[in-house]
């Protein structure tokens, strides 16, 4: 069950003031809402902030610049498939790695490198690699493995592919 934090808090609150102890009170909330409503960190925040700054369920206010987006804005962003990331970091003032993260979780992906990068996560499946030289070597391996057409054909097979994204409406697509 989805809980809200401030249904949480509130229900925190409520057993402090009853004198309740935090493991006590997260006991009774995961019993009431499920196991993962409140975990033992969280309790501990809470019952030592009721102690030292007051009853305020409200987060302490941070320093820094909020990393909101607004998702929906950025979908719409993104149905003009032809901005890059760091376009869309510069329209939205925030980093490219939070409009990835973001896109990403709108369950879009840019699919121009598909070509190299399946066959570099074919290549390196299950592969781990102690040293940072190691990696060096085997990324050496996989480009040296390759004929220089196999770039070629991917380069190439880029147009028809970005069209079957277009024709698809950007929904992945098995070859």
């Amino acid at each position: 069950m989805d809980v809200s934090k401030e249904l949480v808090r509130g229900c925190l609150l409520y057993d402090f003031k009853v004198d309740l102890s935090a493991a006590a009170s997260s006991r009774r909330i995961c019993q009431a809402f499920g196991d993962s409503a409140v975990n033992k960190r969280t309790e501990r925040h809470w019952f030592r902030k009721f102690r030292s700054r007051g009853l305020s369920l409200c987060d302490k206010a941070r320093t820094g610049r909020p990393q909101a987006l607004d998702d929906e804005a950025l979908q719409a962003a993104i149905e003009d498939s032809s901005q890059t990331c760091s376009e869309l970091a510069r329209q939205f003032i925030t980093s490219s790695e939070t409009v990835r993260h973001h896109v990403h979780r709108l369950g879009k992906t840019y699919r121009l490198n598909y070509h190299l990068f399946h066959s570099l996560d074919n290549h390196f499946r299950g592969k781990s690699f102690p040293y940072e030289a190691d990696v060096h070597q085997a990324l050496t391996d996989f480009f040296a493995s390759h004929a220089p057409d196999f770039y070629r054909k991917g380069i190439e097979q880029l147009e028809t592919r970005w069209q079957k994204v277009l024709d698809e409406d950007g929904d992945y697509f098995e070859d």
